[in-house]
Formats: structure tokens, sequence, C-alpha cells
């Protein structure tokens, strides 16, 4: 695995971040979930998930191909790859993959389907993760992925936080065009040779304290600093920001249109 792989993923794999992609998991399961079923991953297949991480849903993956299916979790980083390793100790229908997401070397026609969410955004060529996936997937094989496709739409409701639009301009700037990938899955799907068969718009609304408003409040501890560090935030600008969260935080009637993500099924014929 090249280092340049690690470096793709923009958030590090400390704990910090580990408990936030557990926040971020459960504030997502549902919708993760319905696509799932919408795609039809059921008992006995063999399942990707690619750019797995720590294995949030590697696991719940493993649950639902049980007892004959099995589930290939990759990952491009071995920190994570190696949390899932040991979290997946005597189930021996998971199998544990630590490879460059953008350059798959997988056994071809080997899968039922593929699962990537929240893997495209950080690469700068994803057309090439999705070549591989598809090498991997079986005549029929589904590959399905959810991903971000308008983040610069991410608005607060009624407006008044001087510096949301600011801040959040910089996350958009700091991850390149990712933040608007699932915009483009759909072509990229048919220029790979699969056939779009559904998209589902995925998104949501964040009032104080609810699942959506304590992920993007995690998000902004996190990775808000290291805005700064890049020279993309002043300092100023961040504290500004997070003192008008807070009060914005203490007013019921606050609102926030959570960042457009998708989710697109593609099949493989």
């Amino acid at each position: 695995m090249s280092s340049r792989a690690e470096d793709d993923y923009l958030l590090g794999t400390d704990y910090e971040e580990l408990r936030r992609l557990q926040m971020q998991h459960w504030t997502w399961q549902p919708e993760t979930v319905d696509l799932w079923d919408h795609a039809g991953f059921r008992q006995g297949q063999t399942i990707l998930d690619v750019g797995c991480g720590p294995g949030l849903t590697t696991l719940e993956l493993a649950e639902r191909v049980e007892p004959e299916g099995r589930v290939v979790g990759i990952d491009g980083s071995e920190e994570f790859t190696d949390i899932l390793r040991r979290k997946a100790e005597g189930i021996g229908h998971i199998e544990v993959v630590p490879a460059d997401v953008r350059a798959l070397d997988l056994p071809a026609d080997s899968a039922d389907a593929a699962f990537a969410r929240w893997l495209l955004c950080f690469l700068a060529e994803p057309k090439l993760a999705i070549e591989g996936m598809v090498r991997a997937l079986k005549p029929g094989g589904i590959l399905v992925v959810m991903d971000y496709y308008n983040y610069e739409a991410f608005a607060d409701q009624p407006g008044g936080n001087a510096h949301f639009q600011r801040v959040f301009r910089a996350v958009h700037e700091s991850f390149g065009a990712g933040l608007d990938v699932g915009g483009r899955v759909p072509g990229m799907m048919a220029a790979c040779g699969l056939e779009v068969i559904e998209t589902k718009e995925i998104s949501g609304v964040a009032q104080p304290g609810n699942r959506i408003w304590n992920w993007i409040a995690e998000f902004q501890r996190i990775y808000l600093p290291e805005l700064v560090k890049r020279g993309l935030l002043q300092e100023e600008e961040r504290q500004a920001h997070l003192n008008e969260w807070r009060e914005r935080e203490r007013d019921p009637k606050t609102r926030l249109i959570a960042p457009a993500m998708v989710g697109v099924i593609g099949a493989k014929f």
C-alpha cells in the first residue's frame, strides 16, 4: 500500500476520528440499510465493502449475508484494517484486505455486490475505484455508492451565522471536487459498463440535539482545526463561527439543511 493511499483520507485515523466515524455511522445507518434493501443485499452473497475504514459497515454486512455469504473489507489504511481484523476475530466469513482502492486487483467476476460509502469524495480519480469494483463483480452483480453530490447546498435556516458559509466553503475547497462527486457517479458507472437502476436522494434537516446536528458538530470539532493548519481558514474565523454556532444551538427554531448525498445503484450486465 502506498503512502499516497493513506494521504487521500483527510480526516486521519486516530481515536478522535474513530469516534467521529462511529457517530457518522449511527447517524446515517437507516439510509444505508435502506440502500442495501433496495439493492437486494441478502444471505449467501459475497459483498465487497470498499473503503471500509474500521469496518462499521463490514460487520453489519456480515450479519446480513451469514451463514453462507462472505464480506471482503478493503481499505488503504493499515490502521483501519488492523482494527477491523481485531473486530472480526472468530468471524470466518469476513476477509480483510489492505489495498489501494484506486488500483484494486481482485479476482474477476468473484463478487455478487460491492458497496462504497463516502469513499469517492476522497479520491482525485474516483472512476479508477469504480473500474476496479466493476471488474470484480459477476455478471448481474450490483454496485451501490453513497456519497455527497452538492455540498455547497448546505445551509442554515433561518440565516444569521455570518461565518457559516465561509467555514463550509473552506471545507468544500479542502476536498477539491470530491464533495460534488455523487452527481458524476451515474455517468462513471455507465462508462464502466453498469446500468444505473436506481438513484436516491439522501438528505436531512438538522436541529439542535438531533442526530444530524450532533454529526455536523462533531465533524466541525475534528476538522476545522485542520483547515486552520492548511491555511484555508483563519483561527479567528473558526472561533467566531463556533461562538455563533453555540448561540444558534440554544435557539430551538434553528434548522440546517444537511449536506446533500445520493445513493446510486448500478448493475453489471
